[in-house]
């Protein structure tokens, strides 16, 4: 069973287009609907409101810069949580944090998106 699941995550795989104009709360979504996993954003070390869009969040907020001009990137179930976060990070200077499904505790960083997505 667990390689048959290494094998489905490799190919299973959700996009994310991140854009300036994008809503907090829509990048949420997209992750949820993608992964089962509930996806914290935030703008230094408090949560990102989900109103805003990146734009209007690094505007709020001036103790770190996001960069609104990151290329869009590709998850895989089979790559690490820890990975999936610093894609955020590299890409556009978000930091994010995954969680379970009901966003009530954090997920290990070791695992990936697909084995925390069964858990």
């Amino acid at each position: 069973m667990g390689l048959f699941n290494k094998v489905f995550d490799h190919f299973k795989t959700s996009d994310f287009t991140v854009a300036p104009n994008k809503k907090v709360k829509s990048v949420k979504k997209e992750f949820k609907d993608s992964f089962n996993l509930s996806l914290r954003i935030y703008k230094g070390s408090v949560f990102a409101e989900d109103s805003l869009t990146l734009k209007q969040l690094n505007e709020k907020t001036k103790a770190t810069t996001i960069n609104t001009n990151g290329k869009e990137f590709t998850l895989r179930a089979s790559m690490k949580v820890g990975d999936a976060e610093e894609m955020f990070k590299t890409a556009f200077g978000i930091k994010v944090q995954i969680a379970d499904k009901d966003d009530k505790k954090l997920i290990n960083n070791k695992l990936t998106l697909g084995d925390a997505a069964r858990a």
